[in-house]
This record gives C-alpha cells, structure tokens and sequence, in this order.
C-alpha cells in the first residue's frame, strides 16, 4: 500500500508543476485540460486588496497599431533621363601616342542634370567598355562640375555603364553608348 501513496504524491506533484509551468493539467499527448490562470479570481469577484472593478466601465482593448504609410513614390530622375542628361567631349592628346603609333584621345563625360536634381546626387560611378580606356573605371562626387571624369583612349566607349547614387541611399543605373554622348558635346 505504501507504493500506491507514493506513486500519487509524485503524480500531484508532476501535475502541480505542469499547471505552474504550462497551464494545463492531464497527460501530454494523451489528454490536456488547460487552466487559464488558476490564481485568478472567479468572474464577478476581485483579488484580495485590489479595488472592485466597475460593472459599467467597459474593459481596455488594445488599440490596433495604425498602418504604416506606403514608401512614397520615389522623385528620383529615371535612368532614360539620366541617359538625356550625359555629356561627353573628346580631344586628341597633344603628341600622344600608344606604343603601336596609335594617335590617344582624351573623353570627358559628365551629366547636365537640372540644378534641382544635381543637388539629390551625392556621386557617379562609371565604368568604360573600352579596352583602352585608362582608367576603365572612375567615380566622381563634384557637385559642381556635373560629376565630371575623364579617361584617355584610342576610341570611345561603346557603353558607359552609369550608376548614381543619391543623398537617400537611392541608387540609379544607366547604359549609355559613348560614341553617341560625344555628338551631344557640351550643348
């Protein structure tokens, strides 16, 4: 008989600290009563030392969390403007030459952007499709001179691979052919 004492002790026990712990009563898997707050009061009654809950006050429900507005639609200028915007000029260097005789040609290219969106650009990268161009790539951040690099070559860059990075973290990209930037000069 002492075994059958013991062995309900240790299921009161077990029981005890599953309500504790988990809220419900019985045996996992098989069958669980859940116990919401068992050290509650019954409805209609209050805690010892608390005050008395009024009847006709209605109870609190949290408020939604309000919606959070959509991403405005960005002002930015889109990569076909940025493409009209591109300038390019090219120069024969005076006396230069590539080791083949080749007469070497400075480009410069820069963006004619209007004022108002010049000043949301912080820099410019580009990178040159030319396999002379020397540096293949630059990045430029002077506001002033429309972002302007320049790199030597034998001809200019089929494409000029841009991309503009604005104060906002936004960035733009662009492709624009190198040989076409120079007929628009510095216009």
């Amino acid at each position: 008989m002492r075994w059958r004492e013991m062995l309900l002790a240790v299921l009161l026990i077990w029981q005890g600290v599953q309500v504790l712990f988990t809220g419900a009563l019985g045996i996992p898997g098989i069958f669980l009563i859940h116990v919401n707050n068992i050290f509650a009061p019954p409805p209609g009654q209050t805690a010892p030392g608390s005050s008395p809950a009024n009847p006709a006050a209605p109870t609190a429900v949290p408020e939604p969390e309000p919606p959070k507005p959509a991403p405005a639609a960005s002002n930015l200028p889109s990569a076909s403007d940025l493409q009209g915007w591109v300038r390019g000029e090219a120069r024969e260097f005076v006396g230069g030459v590539d080791k083949e005789g080749n007469i070497l040609y400075r480009f410069d290219v820069w963006l004619d952007a209007p004022d108002d969106k010049k000043q949301r650009i912080a820099s410019i990268d580009y990178a040159f499709d030319a396999p002379s161009a020397t540096p293949a790539a630059q990045s430029s951040s002077d506001r002033a001179s429309g972002f302007r690099v320049k790199f030597g070559g034998l001809s200019c860059a089929q494409q000029v691979a841009m991309t503009v990075n604005f104060d906002n973290g936004e960035k733009r990209e662009a492709l624009i052919n190198g040989c076409q930037v120079l007929d628009r000069g510095s216009r």
